[in-house]
């Protein structure tokens, strides 16, 4: 609390890149009563308030992850202890505008000071041997994600290597005018980005998109991969996450192939049921059409089937799960192998 914060207050400072999501957040934290430094555009500027009398307490960046990531402002910031975290407005990747959404700024103070990097609410991290967590821990940065953002593009390397807590992604095989785009693997708080770092690659043809916004604990993937080369016991241990994702991945490609669309619809409902904190989900008919391959006609058809059989309701911009039990007979079988590979692999997947 420097800087003539409150004990209930902080002096935080934003570093934006010029866009208006850096203003919205400066002046809601300033409504909740927090000192605002900022927001500021250029390292040169950050770097003065950070060698001023009185330093933040915290610091947020509102910038693409590829650009803070690896700026000298962030690693000032770890040099002087103050702790930071990253937001990350996307844009509608269905060709819709872009969703108004802007970080929360409760949730952000709440990620800055009450949520130690320890506590991850990620499976994979939870779960793993404490000596490579404790190794893992120091480069692991609190990240909010809003829907729709990009983290990975095809055959790019990645910035960052994502831990999920509450954000849920989406691995998807892009469009192009070749052949439509579809969702191949979903990632929860159960896993992790960076499949190809684990395999000692860089880059895949796939996208990896927020598909419900929240918060993943994130490293830079430089660092990443140098920890895998160092450390065996840490890439054993994630070698079998990529088993288990992988099964996920076959499952997905078999229930494409094989089963008609109640059945994948459900499968895909119930996957983000587990990774979700609520029965609630925060899905639209045009995501699910976009995620299945399929048309959105067909998608809110299968919808009125499943609401007149008193499974599901559809509000605005959500889909309420009423009866999981009846989602599971309709899948049919098309669900449950993978998550019964994951438990065999790493064991029962702790929600946050």
């Amino acid at each position: 609390m420097r800087g003539g914060a409150t004990a209930d207050t902080h002096s935080l400072l934003i570093v934006g890149d010029g866009r208006e999501d850096a203003r919205t957040l400066a002046n809601g934290l300033r409504r909740h009563g927090h000192q605002v430094l900022g927001p500021v555009e250029t390292v040169e500027d950050a770097l003065a308030v950070l060698d001023g009398t009185s330093p933040p307490d915290g610091a947020v960046f509102d910038l693409p992850l590829d650009t803070g990531w690896s700026s000298p402002i962030a690693e000032a910031l770890r040099r002087r202890g103050v702790p930071f975290v990253f937001t990350v407005v996307g844009a509608d990747t269905t060709g819709g505008p872009s969703p108004n959404v802007s970080p929360d700024p409760t949730r952000i103070v709440d990620m800055l000071f009450r949520r130690p990097a320890s506590v991850a609410g990620n499976t994979l991290l939870a779960r793993m041997p404490p000596g490579v967590a404790a190794a893992l821990a120091p480069h692991l940065v609190a990240t909010d994600l809003g829907p729709a953002s990009v983290l990975q593009e095809p055959d790019k390397p990645a910035e960052q290597v994502h831990f999920p807590s509450t954000a849920i992604l989406s691995v998807v095989g892009p469009a192009s005018t070749r052949r439509p785009g579809a969702e191949i693997a979903l990632i929860g708080f159960e896993g992790m980005t960076g499949i190809p770092e684990v395999l000692d690659g860089e880059a895949w043809p796939f996208a990896t998109i927020v598909q419900v916004g929240g918060e993943t604990l994130a490293m830079d993937a430089g660092r990443f991969r140098t920890l895998l080369t160092d450390r065996r016991d840490l890439r054993d241990f994630l070698l079998r996450y990529v088993q288990a994702f992988l099964v996920q991945t076959g499952d997905t490609a078999l229930a494409n192939a094989r089963g008609v669309l109640s059945q994948r619809l459900a499968r895909r409902v119930l996957m983000t049921h587990d990774r979700a904190a609520s029965d609630v989900l925060p899905l639209t008919h045009q995501q699910l059409a976009t995620m299945l391959g399929v048309r959105r006609a067909s998608v809110t058809e299968a919808l009125h089937l499943f609401e007149g059989d008193g499974i599901v309701r559809s509000l605005r911009g959500r889909l309420l799960v009423r009866n999981r039990a009846a989602l599971l007979e309709v899948a049919s079988g098309y669900y449950g192998t993978a998550e019964a590979a994951y438990e065999r692999l790493i064991g029962s997947p702790t929600h946050p």
